[in-house]
Formats: C-alpha cells, structure tokens, sequence
C-alpha cells in the first residue's frame, strides 16, 4: 500500500478518493501526535530541581590559575585554613575600582599567614578583555589606596580594644617585574585600651601589577615591622611571576 506521504496530483477523477486518503492521513504531511497528558498521583509531591552551576568561562579558569599558591611563597609563609581576616573584603566593600573597563572574570586567593600568624597575604586576580583595560585598571590603583586610608578614618575597619586613626595612602616604589605596577601603603596611628601614646604603624600595602591583559593585587595586612621593602618586592614578584606562568 503506498504510504500517505506518496500521494500525488495526477487526475481529476480521483479528486474524491484523494480527499478520502489526506483525511485518513490527518490533513496534512506534517502532522504530528499531541502528546497524552499525564496525571499526577493526588497528594504526589513535587520535586524541585537544584540548579545545575554554570560551567567557569576560559577567563576565569585563567584567573584561577594565576592566583599565588603556597610554592610560590617563601618557606615561612602558611596557608590559613579559614579567612583569617575580613579587612580586604569591607575595605573594597566601600572602594570600588574606579570605571577603568569592567574585568571578565575576578577570583580571590587564600589567606597565608608569615609563621602562621601575621602578617597575612591574600591576592585578587582580575581577567580584563585587552591589555590596555589591565594597565588602566592599575592607573586607577591610586584613587583606590586613598579610599582605603579614608574607610579607615570613616571607622570602618574595627579592632577589639584598637582604635585606627589618622590613615593615608604613601607611594612606595616596588619592582614587581610587571608591565605596569603601582604600590602604596596605608599607614595609620595604632591606639590600645591602657596605651600611654598611639603608635604610627603601615596597616596595609597594596601592590597592583599587570601582565599582559591580567592583573592582579596584592593585598598585606598588619605589616607593622615584620617586611621591609626587599620583602614586600620579593612577595609581589612571585606574584607576577605566577601571573607569567614561570
């Protein structure tokens, strides 16, 4: 028997019998069957479905690739097992980076601790769709260490007992070995509970660095006495050199 798909135009006699066979085919050649509704049991629940994350992009598998891991830091550097601090975080939280493009990806270290305690390290690594967003991203560095001095003395970083006053952002110079490296220091007066005087102490050092269209932070907090420049440089090097893959 011919199938319906085969019928064909041929005569006018068969006018009738061609009706006849289109409407046992359902009218029309793409016809298809509605599917049969299916009843849930009464009272069945229904189950939600979880989420299912999205796969990361190619840029932030390349941020995360590029963030410092304990290898890259000296011997008495270590890996905290939790946040030790959340400084990085409200310090941000109230400075956003200046408009200088918006990264395609951002991802953020661990804490490590030098001899497991202070002071700590922890690393930002941005992806940015070309090198010049990167390099402008840390032009724009030093509007954001003023904002962190100005966080500071707005009281929004809290200690137990400590009281930080008298914040402002220094320049300092910091080879990194980047293709554009900014770097500062916020230096503050340290005032305890008892205390006869404050104590003028760096409470924080940003270095900013680029490479190529990567750019990365690092963030240093509680310096006080324990680094010296050498040491700084020397933390924000392997830093950069994480980023340039040797």
């Amino acid at each position: 028997m011919r199938a319906c798909g085969a019928i064909r135009f041929r005569h006018a006699g068969l006018i009738l019998p061609l009706m006849l066979a289109l409407a046992a085919c359902g009218g029309s050649s793409s016809y298809s069957r509605s599917p049969t509704a299916r009843t849930e049991p009464s009272g069945a629940a229904t189950t939600a479905q979880t989420p299912v994350p999205a796969a990361p992009t190619s840029d932030e598998l390349l941020a995360a690739s590029k963030l410092i891991r304990r290898g890259d830091l000296p011997s008495d550097w270590l890996e905290a097992q939790t946040k030790t601090h959340h400084d990085e975080d409200i310090l941000g939280a109230a400075c956003p980076e200046a408009a200088a493009g918006t990264p395609t990806a951002r991802v953020t270290s661990s804490d490590y601790l030098f001899d497991g305690d202070s002071p700590a390290l922890s690393e930002i690594v941005s992806v940015f769709a070309d090198e010049q967003a990167a390099r402008a991203s840390i032009d724009a560095a030093g509007a954001r260490g003023d904002c962190f001095a100005d966080a500071v003395n707005r009281g929004l970083v809290m200690r137990r007992d400590v009281t930080l006053s008298d914040a402002k952002s220094v320049v300092i110079a910091v080879d990194t070995g980047g293709d554009s490296t900014r770097a500062f220091e916020i230096r503050g007066l340290v005032s305890r509970a008892g205390s006869q005087a404050p104590q003028a102490v760096t409470l924080y050092t940003l270095v900013f660095s680029s490479v190529g269209r990567v750019a990365c932070e690092v963030f240093i907090r509680g310096n006080g006495d324990s680094l010296d420049s050498e040491d700084v440089s020397a933390l924000a090097s392997a830093a950069v050199a994480r980023v340039r893959g040797h």
